[in-house]
């Protein structure tokens, strides 16, 4: 038979309907549908591949499911809690994916970018996303509704459709050319995180890309619940679930806010603290 399929993707989408095969005497079907599925992957992997996606570096806390816990993960997802990174970037270039492993396409200078000027460009950047929370939830920014709802407790928690939104920016440290923040978000992306830095390149009058991108905090989960790779082993994932599902109860926000960044994270120190020993 002439081979006229040579693209994996392509081959996998025709794979969608009834077949009729001779079973011979002394193989059950079990085993004969064991056969045929060993031989489908055996010839698809021999195919040519669908282009690999390119890689969001993103390191840190992650939050996963296993058997029952499934459901839970996706009521954590639905809860769009705030999640916290550290974000790296470097002043004085871009690339083509404002990642650092990317093409480079501008270079500019950076001498003239103080830590004041940044920290500037951080608060317009986050006063303009809590502007726009108004008109994710339907507001009228000059309306009662929405002055109730800038007055209430807690940040205003847009749908769960909304583009990303920026609830804390912060400088951790300024060394430039590096520099790193922290930023408190929901309904990121690793992607949105690389061009955040790329604009406040931008906004700086100058260009930045993204070195490192590093979650240290997804709701109740901080680096002090994250299992390094050493320990993805049996007993220390049974006694991880031990401690991780009961926080997952009390994930699904009440109301149209979210309580505030404080009485999320509690004191900073402590997360410092934790998150020295995570790495050690």
């Amino acid at each position: 038979m002439v081979k006229l399929i040579q693209y994996g993707p392509k081959a996998w989408n025709l794979l969608n309907g009834i077949i009729c095969v001779y079973k011979p005497s002394d193989m059950s079907c079990k085993f004969l549908r064991n056969v045929i599925a060993g031989n489908l992957c055996r010839d698809l992997n021999q195919l040519q591949p669908r282009s690999p996606a390119p890689l969001v570096a993103i390191e840190g806390v992650c939050v996963m499911g296993i058997n029952g816990g499934n459901w839970r993960t996706e009521k954590v997802r639905g809860s769009r809690l705030i999640r916290t990174y550290t974000v790296s970037g470097e002043l004085g270039r871009a690339t083509d994916t404002h990642y650092i492993d990317g093409k480079v396409v501008e270079k500019s200078s950076y001498r003239h970018v103080t830590r004041g000027r940044l920290q500037r460009a951080l608060m317009m950047a986050q006063a303009a996303h809590q502007r726009s929370a108004l008109s994710f939830l339907g507001l009228n920014p000059h309306s009662q509704e929405a002055y109730e709802a800038l007055s209430a407790d807690g940040l205003l928690r847009p749908g769960e459709n909304s583009p990303p939104l920026l609830y804390g920016l912060s400088i951790l440290e300024f060394n430039p050319p590096h520099f790193t923040v922290e930023v408190s978000c929901i309904n990121e992306h690793g992607v949105y995180l690389h061009k955040l830095i790329h604009d406040l390149g931008l906004t700086l009058k100058s260009n930045a890309v993204c070195t490192q991108t590093r979650c240290i905090r997804y709701g109740p989960w901080t680096l002090s619940h994250a299992l390094l790779r050493k320990h993805w082993t049996l007993e220390h994932i049974i006694n991880n679930i031990g401690v991780c599902t009961s926080m997952a109860s009390n994930t699904v926000p009440k109301s149209p806010s979210l309580v505030s960044l404080e009485n999320a994270f509690g004191d900073s120190s402590i997360c410092e603290e934790s998150s020295e020993e995570a790495l050690e």
